[in-house]
């Protein structure tokens, strides 16, 4: 027996749709689809697909949920990014790679990113289209998985269905494809523009040849690009791509420490920028979730970096312009200790997001930063933002904290300042870092450097939303495993590897009770971002998510040693090198100085007096030890995880406070 249903018209096919009697209570069903590849700095969707995985297991979870996206898993809050990052790196290690990208480096014949290493930009070929499909970063047309909804799956399981696509106005719909209705049919759609799918479930035997028909009209994949922009915080310092790597018989180096097998590779090697940063792991989670999107990213932040590093120098008055980090500037900074561990950039970082997405003719080959232009490859519709920490002095606080004893007055730890100095520069009862002398003349106030910038993201950059800006406060290095401020035995213990290194229980104290404690800090801070019309997100700070986890957080694993590994009768004490993988699960969240000698290897300070006794402090040796302070893989992705629910909402629209 059948049951028809009235007669339908859909898109000028009219038909009597007459149900086989096992259909006859199922609903006629809906059209489901995602976008394939949604994740546009890869350079291939495979690289994304883990990712991609792990974002599905969690939503899998039932578990409680808190404000902050986190959810209760075996007694601990976890959010997205941290679930990615711990199941990414426990898979990557068990296949004998230490971390997810060195599985990915290791599987690419070619680079897995679109960031151009040796010239240090995008890579052209993720920028120009070179068909009707667009180019990787900005595609025009994507291919998306679309199928029946489960309950129509199962019921038309066997029948072929016939899908069409309609694009546009004024155009024919048109066949694309046959397949089982139980399977998806991949599909070509564009990109920012509505269109609609409709699917035949086919029957020979029905006097009009098919069953039913299901629609989906007026869809759109959703393109959004997110630009990350900022300092080390932002960049992922501490994180190699690939770190320092170890064999099981290693030896030790002439220096008198283990000797690694390979070195440490990183996504911009001057910068330090990493594929773990924060803002990158946040634009892949976005991506992720949002599966009817397609989500690009590019990445600009630098260790070492001040507002002014971000901002290009721009005098609207007389149209000049000219790079804001040239190489007087870069020395004076280093002579004064602002600069604090790797080479900046001869462009400030909005000069080259510029030259990388404007499309005006000879822009790509410009030797001198683009002043304006008319055409563009694609502007931002999201920023991420970490900065400040440099022009406040953050550096020369860390400096005076774990330099607390006369023998760690070396030159390296020159132009310490008391933590007090660094909060009235945040509040702006100070002057900045460096702004003294032939150096009077800049701004001198954070409020006023913020403010600036976030004119030079509106002309630069057109984003005219300045709430599409998300940036917070800096995560608390201090707690130990049991919530208590670091002692300075641990610490000191995290750092044996030089003899310069030496702090106090005072200081430390001292660090956290003026700038943590009662979140100092974080409130000055928001207090100077407050005018610029930016997203502050206080969640960093409130949610305690690092209390427990700081630079000298004790564990029970063996990449928990805090002591430098030293070889003893023939065996490694505390542990093996090998051992101390870079992205295996450790009680802290911050790297300490002996991690970042390991996983940033470089050359002793002995060594480096002996090759050039007029500059003990060069870019090799700084390359080794600017890790330190700095928040681990997992510590990025648990920032990446406070910042996530406010990127949510100004890209999608969609999520908590929208």
């Amino acid at each position: 027996m059948k049951t028809c249903l009235s007669a339908a018209f859909v898109f000028g096919l009219s038909a009597a749709v007459c149900l086989p009697a096992q259909a006859q209570d199922a609903p006629l069903g809906k059209i489901v689809w995602q976008v394939q590849d949604r994740f546009r700095f890869f350079s291939d969707e495979t690289f994304f697909t883990p990712h991609r995985k792990a974002s599905d297991a969690f939503a899998a979870v039932d578990a409680p949920r808190d404000e902050f996206g986190r959810k209760k898993i075996d007694g601990e809050w976890v959010g997205p990014i941290q679930f990615a990052e711990r199941s990414l790196a426990a898979s990557a290690i068990r296949n004998g790679h230490d971390g997810w990208a060195a599985q990915a480096y290791t599987a690419s014949k070619e680079a897995f990113t679109c960031w151009d290493t040796g010239r240090r930009r995008v890579r052209g070929r993720c920028l120009k289209a070179h068909d009707e499909k667009g180019s990787r970063l900005f595609p025009k047309q994507v291919t998306i998985s679309a199928s029946l909804d489960a309950t129509a799956a199962q019921v038309f399981a066997g029948k072929q269905c016939e899908w069409f696509i309609h694009t546009g106005t004024g155009k024919d719909w048109r066949t694309v494809t046959q397949v089982d209705c139980a399977r998806p049919a991949q599909l070509t759609a564009p990109v920012n523009e509505q269109f609609s799918m409709l699917a035949r479930v086919l029957d020979p035997a029905s006097a009009n040849g098919m069953l039913t028909q299901v629609t989906a009209v007026y869809q759109q994949v959703q393109g959004r690009l997110v630009a990350g922009f900022g300092d080390s915080y932002g960049s992922g310092e501490g994180n190699p791509d690939y770190p320092a790597n170890y064999s099981k018989s290693v030896t030790l180096a002439d220096t008198a420490r283990p000797q690694p097998s390979t070195f440490p590779r990183w996504l911009d090697p001057a910068c330090h920028r990493s594929v773990y940063s924060h803002q990158q792991r946040i634009a892949m989670q976005l991506a992720a979730e949002h599966r009817q999107s397609v989500v690009s990213y590019i990445g600009y932040a630098c260790s070492g970096a001040s507002i002014a590093n971000v901002m290009a120098s721009v005098d609207t008055h007389n149209d000049h312009m000219e790079p804001v980090t040239d190489k007087t500037l870069r020395d004076a900074r280093v002579k004064k200790g602002i600069a604090t561990t790797v080479a900046q950039a001869d462009w400030s970082q909005l000069d080259q997001a510029v030259r990388d997405l404007c499309a005006d003719e000879g822009s790509a080959k410009s030797k001198k930063p683009i002043k304006g232009c008319n055409s563009w490859h694609g502007k931002p519709d999201l920023v991420l933002l970490s900065v400040g920490g440099n022009d406040i002095g953050f550096a020369n606080v860390v400096k005076w904290a774990v330099a607390g004893t006369a023998v760690g007055q070396v030159r390296f730890l020159s132009g310490g300042e008391k933590p007090g100095t660094m909060l009235k520069r945040a509040g702006g009862k100070k002057d900045l870092a460096g702004c003294s002398g032939d150096e009077a003349g800049l701004q001198c106030r954070l409020a006023e450097r913020y403010a600036s910038l976030a004119v030079a993201f509106e002309n630069r950059l057109g984003l005219t939303d300045r709430n599409k800006v998300v940036t917070g406060p800096y995560p608390g290095p201090m707690g130990n495993e049991a919530g208590a401020v670091c002692s300075a035995k641990t610490v000191n213990q995290g750092a044996d590897s030089e003899h310069f290194i030496a702090t106090s229980d005072k200081r430390l104290r001292s660090l956290h009770d003026k700038l943590f404690a009662q979140k100092q800090l974080t409130n000055a801070m928001k207090k100077a971002v407050s005018k610029t019309g930016w997203t502050w997100v206080d969640a960093l700070a409130w949610s305690g998510a690092f209390d427990r986890h700081g630079v000298c957080a004790r564990g029970e694993r063996k990449s928990d040693a805090f002591k430098s590994l030293q070889m003893i009768s023939g065996g490694w004490e505390p542990v093996s090198p090998a051992d101390m993988l870079a992205y295996a699960p450790r009680q802290r969240w911050f790297r300490t100085f002996n991690d970042s000698v390991l996983m940033q290897f470089y050359v002793s300070r002995i060594e480096q007096l002996a090759r050039n006794p007029r500059q003990p402090i060069d870019y090799h040796y700084q390359a080794g030890v600017s890790g330190f302070f700095h928040p681990t893989a997992e510590g990025q992705a648990v920032m990446g995880d406070m910042l996530l629910n406010a990127s949510r909402c100004r890209l999608f629209s969609r999520g908590p406070g929208c």
